[in-house]
């Protein structure tokens, strides 16, 4: 069983969905600029809007995990940090993948949220040195009765019902059509590398963080095939294979270059670019980037001329929303646009 519950820096007893401006720690950026701790999110419009400060437990026969998935609500813009075991950050589905995929399901649904940016929580190493080998060898040694939560590959083939929270991470099917940003300070490895390849339309990453996909060196990849798939989609053909079947890791430096990040910034600025990232995103109307974002992933897997189908049938839907009046408006009145989402 999972649960999504509210939390204060403060309290940390269960609670329903409640607005909170004492929350541990902020995000800054919002629609009108504002930076800075302290700050509540205020609209275009100049209307504060709730700020909600959420933790993503998953429930297991143990009970909540100690060590939760947070979710950041500030105004249009998202904060969505990561904590898994230990000083690196190690992930596994109980412990990161699924709280992950019920944070992103609340920001899916959310639409006061347009966009959100994905973290580690602070103090760590890294962003993350991927997946939890421990756990994976006890499960190849028969010293632990449970799963851990990895489903093997029959169970994913022969058994749909089992839980799936894992992998609509990585295989597309989390319908994520709002905009994610990573904000990488640290290195990203392993699982990293893959949600980042999975999830991120834009990347941030400090200067010295490492990506790859090192599991082939302890004889752990390919367990699936979700780093095949995605690395030779986003990296060329040679580069790819070079880090499938050496582990090589690749600094940020090189990632950029080869255009699989989009930015290169110190420790102490990766945020703040971040956030820079999202508050441009939020100036913008919501309904449209969404459009914009489904039609290029449709794009990637269909021919040319059902692209442009699809983008005149996207056309034909956006043109009736308000926001779509409101922006030539604007523009006409040399004001800023007041965009809502609304479809009516």
């Amino acid at each position: 069983m999972r649960g999504i519950v509210a939390m204060s820096s403060s309290d940390c007893t269960p609670h329903s969905y409640t607005s909170s401006a004492h929350c541990g720690s902020r995000v800054p950026g919002d629609l009108t600029g504002i930076r800075g701790p302290g700050y509540p999110a205020r609209s275009s419009a100049g209307t504060t809007l709730p700020r909600l400060c959420l933790e993503i437990h998953h429930r297991t026969r143990r009970g909540a995990h100690s060590v939760p998935v947070h979710y950041e609500k500030n105004g249009r813009i998202g904060h969505i940090k990561l904590e898994g075991r230990g000083d690196y950050n190690v992930f596994s589905p109980d412990f990161v993948y699924n709280p992950l995929h019920d944070a992103l399901i609340d920001f899916i649904q959310d639409p006061d949220q347009w966009v959100v940016i994905l973290s580690a929580v602070e103090g760590k190493k890294a962003f993350t040195y991927g997946g939890d080998i421990q756990s994976l060898d006890k499960l190849a040694q028969g010293k632990d009765s449970g799963t851990r939560g990895y489903e093997g590959g029959e169970n994913r083939v022969w058994r749909p019902n089992v839980d799936q929270r894992t992998e609509q991470l990585f295989n597309g099917e989390l319908k994520l059509n709002k905009p994610v940003i990573f904000a990488v300070n640290g290195d990203c490895i392993g699982a990293g590398t893959l949600l980042l390849m999975s999830l991120a339309d834009i990347a941030v990453a400090a200067e010295g963080a490492r990506f790859g996909l090192p599991e082939i060196k302890p004889a752990i990849g390919p367990i699936t095939s979700w780093a095949e798939a995605l690395i030779t989609r986003q990296l060329p053909w040679r580069i790819a294979m070079e880090l499938l079947v050496t582990g090589r890791l690749m600094p940020a430096e090189e990632a950029l270059g080869h255009g699989f990040i989009n930015r290169v910034a110190a420790p102490d600025e990766v945020m703040a670019d971040a956030l820079d990232y999202a508050e441009q995103i939020a100036a913008n109307p919501p309904l449209h980037v969404q459009g914009s974002k489904m039609l290029a992933k449709s794009c990637r897997e269909v021919p040319f001329a059902s692209s442009l189908l699809q983008g005149d049938l996207m056309g034909e839907v956006l043109k009736h929303v308000p926001d779509s009046k409101e922006g030539p408006r604007a523009f006409m009145e040399k004001r800023r646009p007041q965009y809502t989402g609304k479809v009516d």
